[in-house]
């Protein structure tokens, strides 16, 4: 590394005092300190005034050597000819299109398609609140009949309201159908 301060009273001796070169520099040092003395700096500015700055560099742009680009085309106009009257014409696009035209008409109008799921999750859910129905039934009736084997009560209620069975000490009224109607009107 070298420092190089520019005096005018001792050039050359102040940069002898100065020239900390090392082993890697030791051939730049010489070539150096030659450049310096030729390229002197400027004196110290002694205000703030005396401070002068630099204009950046300009930098002429780089051309592009390729040709320019026109990115607007103008339009070519085909010509009519003689097989351009017969109508439409199938292209690879326009029979693409078609075929998934056909796909997408089969997915909705075949055996299992769109529409069949649909009626067919309509009938699901049917027959799923069917199936709470019968389940909430069955567990009414498994009540039902652990309170029959389990209450004598209820089994002579039941008995009643069925069968018609009396208690020893009850009577049987029997009305006819006759005073039933008279009795009415």
């Amino acid at each position: 590394m070298e420092f190089v301060f520019d005096n005018d009273e001792n050039q050359d001796g102040m940069q002898d005092d100065l020239n900390f070169a090392s082993p890697i520099n030791a051939g730049l040092s010489q070539s150096s300190s030659s450049s310096t003395r030729r390229a002197g700096r400027r004196s110290m500015p002694q205000s703030f005034s005396d401070i002068e700055f630099n204009e950046p560099v300009k930098r002429s742009r780089k051309r592009t050597t390729g040709p320019k680009v026109n990115y607007v085309k103008p339009v070519k106009k085909k010509r009519k000819t003689a097989g351009a009257s017969r109508g439409f014409e199938w292209s690879w696009t326009k029979l693409g299109w078609a075929v998934c035209g056909v796909l997408v008409l089969r997915m909705f109008f075949m055996e299992s398609g769109v529409i069949d799921y649909y009626s067919m999750n309509q009938t699901l859910e049917a027959q799923e609140n069917e199936l709470q129905l019968l389940r909430q039934n069955n567990a009414e009736l498994v009540g039902e009949i652990h309170k029959i084997k389990t209450s004598r009560s209820y089994q002579k209620k039941l008995a009643r309201d069925h069968l018609g069975v009396i208690a020893k000490d009850e009577y049987l009224v029997l009305f006819s159908r006759e005073s039933v109607i008279s009795s009415s009107i």
